[in-house]
């Protein structure tokens, strides 16, 4: 019975090879689609746990909420957490921070800028990791100490065998490799964005928690008992409180494969498996709807087989096998589909993720559930539907009852359209906010500006950089405009209340170079030393802040700081000399901050480089030999501030183009299956078709006729889409503080695109079906 079933299956499908073509395309796509979804949750949920035990392992991530903010979420904490954590909370074995820096390192005549993770010597008994050489255990116990990695052994030894040998940090700290360290797998996250290749002990005197600049900027990690759950661990690091300040901090553990889901990811986690549900969804639609569609063309064989003695249950098993041949030729399509995607949606995605279905298990039972899930939503209602039939009125001359299909089918046509209606009007509302940060969030002139960091503004280098041709202005900062290198401070104001402000330290010059224009009062000048504020002063401060801080200071005016003191009576005085626009400081999805500007050159360690724009290559060889000359003793570490951006904001970058590629698809898939059922609905309408031209009907008249059938359905489609993505936008936007407003013109044009599509894809083969002799159709009949 197989077999016959098999052979009857196969042989339908050769008798209607474009509605099988199209059919096995959608079903392909959709599963392509999925595949790559289930791939990219799989890669995410592999990080860190070829580490061994942890299960057992924890990080602690950070909410703080300063006076007069909304809280804010870090991964680092504090110096003393993993300490303080180990002290009082039941069930911590023992605890390792991480604090990261990019110093130089050098061995000999090879010289670069490495990710350096200065570690407590406990790192390795709290994080297992696969040791080449050298006792792991005990590496980091002395304090000239370092671990690198296979990768980083070779650059600078040109050999694996560096146990014993000394690199050199910043030219004059020397240290000792005491291990080699396997390399780590891609699917490695401890220390958020960017691997660390290299391991420095955290009791050396120049590293940064001797230094105590790991404060905020720590990564902590629990190693804790086995029946120690995440409940308790939360319960047990709620009790920890900064003394003395005003500043709420609430801790949380998180466990070690859970590190990746960071902020900036979470959406696209999220966003990923619905999208992709949502596609392959559609292709399982156009499958309903074509198989409904054909049905009466398959009521004789149904009326045969049935007098022939067939049961429902065999004639639903022999349609079902069907739907499973054509997902199964799907499946083979979109594994092929999959591998040729691959490098599109690592760099989409941002994530080092493999298609190795043969090496994974979980892959393979996935791909086959899906494969099996499709099968069943596709041919399960189609099946019923024609093993329903009446093989009395079929034999008899009679046609099948498809008013039920019929409406099944309209149903479904609508559901498929509003549902892409939501995708476009997500993907137009995307756009616009992105464009809307990045254009006017801003607030600076960004064009052509160099970063250099770690510069230590000399004023000999910083003088004749100016001279250099090409260079049309340079000045020293502690952060760009998009940066997060800032100090948090609150103060008191003169009604008593708390405020929360933002010291960023510049040089003169700084706000002119990006374009900017006092609102009120005037900026640093270098020829009023007044204005510059000296190392460890008492001295009052002139201090320049933001429109934002104007408001919350308590001023009635932008005029009407000027010569003020914002908190009297609070620490070191301060006035203010001007007031400059708000520009972005940190993440577009962050507030904007009141901000104070202090002109204190000596502890700024950004150069802002702003080039003319033409010869740019010329331009940037005559810095680096102006560096090489004059400026500091290590290589030049430099970059455009546009590129900067790009990586800050990659994440909502990110999101755009992902509903962008899923929007695509669906557009795809919808025009593909709407060909396919229009073909089949013209088909069904033949005979009525050819009545009506018998009648005297214009190709025009059979042309609106066809049309109205699916614009009426695209919409009333559009319309519904409309809404559901009201409210869906509407929170989208609620994570950000600058937003834009959703306008009426969104939704229409979302559902004139609907339309439009429609139209297109119906109109060429409504016009071959108006312009088609009437006799052909009539003849038989």
């Amino acid at each position: 019975m197989l077999r016959n079933f098999l052979a009857a299956a196969l042989r339908n499908l050769k008798r209607n090879r474009f509605y099988a073509m199209v059919s096995v395309a959608c079903i392909a796509v959709g599963l392509a689609a999925t595949f790559l979804a289930v791939a990219y949750l799989d890669h995410l949920h592999s990080y860190n746990r070829w580490i061994a035990g942890y299960r057992q392992v924890y990080g602690i991530s950070l909410s703080y909420t300063l006076p007069g903010l909304a809280p804010l979420d870090l991964e680092t904490t504090p110096l003393d957490i993993a300490s303080w954590a180990e002290a009082n909370v039941h069930g911590v074995i023992e605890t390792a921070r991480i604090a990261k820096r990019r110093p130089v390192v050098r061995h000999g005549d090879v010289e670069g800028f490495e990710e350096i993770g200065w570690a407590d010597s406990s790192l390795f008994r709290v994080l297992p990791m696969p040791a080449y050489s050298g006792d792991l255990q005990h590496a980091l116990d002395r304090p000239d100490s370092v671990v690198l990695t296979r990768t980083l052994a070779r650059k600078y030894f040109g050999t694996e065998d560096a146990v014993g040998k000394t690199l050199e940090i910043d030219r004059k700290h020397p240290m000792v490799v005491r291990a080699v360290l396997e390399d780590l797998p891609p699917n490695t996250r401890i220390t958020g964005d960017g691997a660390v290749g290299m391991f420095g002990a955290a009791s050396a005197a120049y590293s940064p928690m001797s230094l105590a600049r790991g404060e905020w900027s720590t990564f902590s990690f629990l190693h804790v008992e086995p029946a120690v759950t995440k409940e308790q661990l939360d319960a047990g690091l709620s009790r920890y409180s900064l003394k003395g300040s005003s500043v709420k901090v609430q801790l949380r553990a998180v466990p070690l494969d859970r590190l990746v889901y960071s902020r900036d990811r979470q959406a696209v986690v999220y966003a990923m498996p619905l999208l992709a549900g949502l596609v392959l969804l559609i292709s399982c639609m156009n499958f309903v709807n074509l198989t409904t569609a054909r049905s009466i063309h398959r009521s004789t064989e149904v009326g045969v087989r049935k007098a022939a003695g067939a049961g429902r249950g065999a004639l639903v098993a022999q349609f079902m096998g069907e739907a499973l041949i054509l997902s199964a030729v799907g499946m083979l399509i979109a594994l092929s589909l999959c591998e040729l995607a691959l490098p599109v949606a690592r760099t989409l995605l941002d994530a080092p993720m493999t298609f190795e279905y043969w090496r994974n298990p979980t892959l393979i039972a996935a791909i086959v559930a899906i494969t099996v899930l499709t099968a069943l939503l596709s041919g399960f209602y189609p099946a019923v539907l024609l093993s329903r039939l009446n093989p009395a009125s079929i034999l008899n001359g009679g046609r099948s009852r498809t008013g039920q299909s019929r409406g099944l089918r309209q149903a479904l046509v609508i559901f498929q359209f509003a549902m892409l209606a939501s995708l476009v009007v997500s993907v137009i509302v995307a756009g616009q906010q992105i464009d809307h940060l990045l254009k006017k969030t801003q607030r600076f002139d960004g064009e052509h500006m160099l970063l250099i960091h770690h510069a230590s503004c000399r004023r000999a280098f910083l003088d004749e950089l100016r001279t250099l041709p090409g260079v049309a202005g340079a000045a020293c900062s502690q952060s760009a405009p998009i940066n997060v290198v800032t100090n948090n401070a609150a103060a008191k104001r003169a009604d008593g209340t708390r405020r929360s402000f933002e010291v960023v330290r510049i040089d003169a010059g700084f706000l002119e170079l990006f374009g900017f224009r006092p609102l009120a009062g005037r900026f640093f000048r270098a020829d009023q030393p007044a204005d510059i504020t000296a190392p460890e002063s008492t001295a009052v401060k002139r201090v320049v802040i933001s429109a934002t801080a104007v408001r919350e200071f308590g001023f009635e005016s932008a005029e009407a700081a000027i010569g003020r003191e914002p908190f009297p009576g609070s620490g070191t005085p301060m006035e203010i000399i001007g007031v400059v626009d708000d520009f972005r400081i940190g993440r577009f999805a962050e507030p904007m901050y009141s901000t104070v500007y202090v002109a204190e050159p000596s502890r700024t360690q950004l150069l802002c480089v702003r080039l003319e724009g033409e010869h740019l290559p010329e331009t940037l060889d005559r810095i680096d030999e102006l560096w090489l000359r004059l400026g500091d003793p290590r290589p030049i570490n430099r970059q455009f501030l546009s590129e900067s951006i790009e990586f800050m904001h990659r994440s909502i970058v990110r999101q755009r183009w992902i509903f962008s590629a899923f929007a695509v698809l669906a557009v795809s898939l919808a025009i593909v299956g709407l060909l396919g059922l229009a073909s089949s609905a013209a088909e069904e309408r033949r005979l009525e078709i050819g009545v009506r031209k018998a009648f005297g009907a214009g190709t025009s008249a059979i042309v609106r006729l066809i049309l109205w059938q699916f614009t009426k359905l695209a919409a009333a489609a559009g319309v519904i889409g409309c809404l559901i993505a009201l409210p869906l936008m509407r929170r989208w936007l609620e994570g950000f503080e600058d937003r834009i407003e959703l306008q009426p013109w969104m939704f229409a044009g979302a559902c004139v695109l609907i339309l439009g599509v429609a139209v297109a894809t119906v109109l060429g083969h409504s016009l071959l079906m108006a312009r088609a002799r009437p006799i052909t159709a009539l003849r038989n009949e």
